[in-house]
């Protein structure tokens, strides 16, 4: 294998207009160690010819006189990959185009970064007609969004699909091949179950900044139709199938704290707590969350453990389930989709917030009780109260409830351990507070970066912590943080110092933590870009002073 070397590939069908530009944009690249193979896939106008025009060495042609649905050329080209000495592996479309110095970009992430097993790179909608742009539609995340922990990018890609161009990514061969690759079969999704398998072993990078133009044009415009619904509907439903046979009780709560409502405290809890993150379409289609509620239902029936969380805990009896399968099951699937048969088959969930406000209303909280919920659907409902300016009142209860059942659960401890996490650039006044403290605490300190410091390969250098325990919670493996419980650390107050914040992963992580834990916080408000997420971050907290 030659280091740094790049495999690059290519199917053309019908794309005369588009393709010398793709050509050309390869090999005006400021990187120059690279091959390049490209497949005409039986065009029927003059893109063959065209791509024959080019001579350079390191391009290798193959013309298919039939055309193979993209799956015998690019299969073909991937064996020839396969069999080549380049270390990384990147595909590009016959009408789209990269700016100069894309290669150079990545490679160089890529060949400092041992650790990310791929890079990609945000990118620029080209238009190529008047009418292209009127009927395109694309999301406004799509390709733009910022570094985050291997946790936080499998959280996005299920909760809200694939928000990643394909043609933006450069991965290394060998782990390409390693996750199965790019399956031609799954002709609608195959390059959002490519990311989700490099996602649950390896973590990623994405240049911040276009490097690949996306262009959209009338052939390309992905028409809704009955063949696009049903297609999308069978991968979708086979990739979040497998995907979650493959996520143990540990990682589902890491990557899935926040759209949860208890604390996961044994691995027995996880098949229930799976169908109430399902129930509640917890995944970008609705449809196949519904149809993985079923699934995952019917395999734990005769589990009695299951069965009874889900009716003690989540409320749901075989009556809810009996209705789902009639409102939800894969019969009514594409009218339900098309809306054809009106609200017959229309089964809607309470919302989130208002099943744990009608939960806390029908039971309350005790000192036990709390204990139960982590800290998400406290944050969940400050934020939709604040944000609605409705139930304050309410809400306002349930925050004294919670305060005071804290406060009566640390009277309780005779030996208090407390957990400071503090910004690496304020290690002076962790120190100073451990001083402070030292006779009444044990103590675990932890110091953090942002997000943007952990990307740009900033280390954290900590010798000689004196009257505390140092715990290092950043995992390269990941490229993010772990909760302290993870790591051994049962502690009765967290302590930040900070380290909260838009670019600070401990901002959501305090979701995860366990309601009945102490916590406090030395906040910089100029830190959050959303007031009402300040708000509720605070309010989760209690104990709060501004910097």
């Amino acid at each position: 294998m030659v280091k740094g070397k790049v495999a690059i590939y290519m199917c053309c069908y019908n794309h005369e207009k588009f393709v010398a530009e793709a050509i050309e944009s390869v090999l005006n690249q400021t990187y120059t160690n690279w091959e390049f193979w490209i497949a005409n896939d039986g065009s029927t106008d003059n893109s063959a010819e065209i791509i024959k025009l080019y001579k350079d060495k390191r391009i290798h042609f193959f013309n298919f006189e039939k055309n193979t649905k993209l799956v015998g050329a690019q299969t073909l080209l991937l064996d020839k990959i396969k069999d080549s000495d380049c270390e990384y592996i990147v595909g590009t479309a016959s009408d789209d185009k990269w700016t100069d110095d894309r290669l150079e970009k990545q490679v160089t992430v890529l060949n400092t970064n041992p650790e990310y097993g791929a890079c990609f790179s945000w990118d620029e909608v080209i238009f190529s007609t008047e009418k292209s742009e009127v009927e395109s539609w694309v999301n406004p995340e799509y390709s733009h969004i910022k570094n985050m922990s291997r946790y936080e990018w499998l959280r996005t890609m299920i909760i809200k699909g694939n928000l990643i161009n394909a043609c933006s990514a450069m991965v290394r061969k060998d782990i390409y091949f390693e996750v199965g690759g790019y399956n031609q079969y799954f002709i609608r999704l195959g390059d959002y179950r490519l990311w989700l398998n490099i996602l649950m072993k390896y973590p990623v990078y994405m240049v911040e900044e276009p490097l690949v133009y996306y262009r959209r044009h009338d052939n390309n415009i992905s028409k809704v139709n009955l063949d696009t619904v049903i297609g999308v509907h069978s991968e979708d439903y086979y990739i979040k199938e497998k995907l979650f046979e493959q996520i143990d009780s540990k990682l589902f709560f890491r990557i899935l704290y926040e759209e949860l409502i208890f604390d996961m405290k044994s691995a027995k809890d996880y098949d229930a707590d799976k169908i109430f993150f399902f129930m509640f379409d917890g995944t970008d289609n609705k449809f196949v969350a519904k149809q993985l509620v079923i699934k995952t239902w019917l395999n734990n029936s005769e589990n009695k453990y299951c069965m009874d969380r889900l009716k003690e805990k989540y409320e749901m009896d075989n009556g809810l389930f009996t209705k789902i399968k009639s409102k939800c099951g894969l019969g009514v699937l594409l009218s339900y989709f098309f809306d054809e048969l009106g609200d017959l088959f229309k089964f809607e969930n309470p919302s989130f917030e208002g099943f744990f406000a009608n939960r806390y209303s029908k039971y309350g909280l005790s000192m036990e009780s709390i204990k139960d919920y982590i800290c998400n659907p406290f944050y969940r409902l400050a934020y939709c109260v604040e944000k609605n300016n409705l139930g304050k009142k309410s809400l306002k209860i349930l925050t004294n409830d919670i305060y005071k059942l804290r406060k009566s659960i640390l009277d309780t401890k005779e030996c208090k351990v407390m957990h400071i996490i503090c910004n690496a650039e304020y290690e002076n006044d962790a120190y100073a507070i451990i001083n402070d403290i030292k006779d009444d605490y044990k103590i675990y300190l932890s110091f953090v970066l942002s997000r943007q410091d952990y990307f740009a390969g900033k280390e954290i250098n900590v010798e000689n912590v004196e009257n505390a325990e140092y715990i290092e919670l950043y995992d390269k493996k990941y490229a993010g943080l772990h909760f302290g419980k993870e790591l051994g650390i049962e502690a009765d107050i967290i302590y930040y110092i900070d380290c909260l914040g838009d670019d600070f992963e401990c901002t959501s992580m305090i979701r995860g933590i366990n309601l009945g834990i102490t916590q406090i916080g030395l906040i910089d408000k100029r830190r959050f870009s959303d007031e009402v997420s300040f708000y509720a971050t605070s309010l989760v907290i209690g104990n709060v002073d501004c910097l």
